[in-house]
């Protein structure tokens, strides 16, 4: 086969957006929900379920990856001893890889559909598993994919040695053990 070096068909640009910088605050409209599964590095035969949840902007991308909480281990809560105020000793609760999860479907949900929210509340009831929680958000955001705009905030996390963009941590666990926004 003889190499082609004309250009007609090359483009000089490259079609791929960066990743958005972390501590920013951008303009963005949300892209959607998607869900995936894909094999364990150290482990082939487990299987992880992610969400991901897209938002796409002038200035590039950000796309917000939750792990399916399926196990008792989601759950749990790691804690260390804190002092108040007056130096009175209690126990302060980090929220669970499942608080978070049912945190940003929340936000996500509430500001994106704010109607389709009330929707999906009503029937959260039947949901048996996070893959239902995923398909109702994925379900109500779909109409509002390219359509809906905002600023989206951004601060950083290290990983890898590489500081990356995430959401702000935006839920915590009162004294009383109860998860809010």
């Amino acid at each position: 086969m003889a190499m082609n070096f004309g250009l007609k068909n090359t483009s000089g640009i490259s079609s791929n957006k960066p990743l958005l910088k972390p501590y920013g605050i951008y303009p963005v409209t949300f892209s959607g929900v998607e869900t995936s599964e894909f094999a364990g590095k150290k482990d082939p035969s487990k299987k992880f379920k992610v969400m991901r949840v897209r938002f796409d902007g002038k200035d590039g991308y950000y796309t917000e990856t939750v792990f399916f909480p399926e196990t008792e281990k989601d759950m749990e809560r790691m804690s260390f001893d804190n002092t108040d105020r007056d130096g009175k000793p209690y126990k302060s609760y980090m929220p669970s890889s499942y608080d978070k999860a049912m945190a940003i479907v929340a936000q996500i949900a509430a500001v994106v559909n704010p109607e389709g929210w009330k929707k999906m509340q009503e029937v959260s009831d039947k949901f048996t598993s996070f893959a239902d929680v995923a398909n109702a958000l994925k379900k109500i955001t779909d109409p509002m994919k390219g359509k809906f705009e905002t600023n989206l905030k951004l601060t950083g996390r290290v990983s890898n040695g590489q500081l990356q963009p995430t959401l702000p941590n935006f839920v915590r666990i009162n004294r009383d053990g109860e998860a809010y926004l």
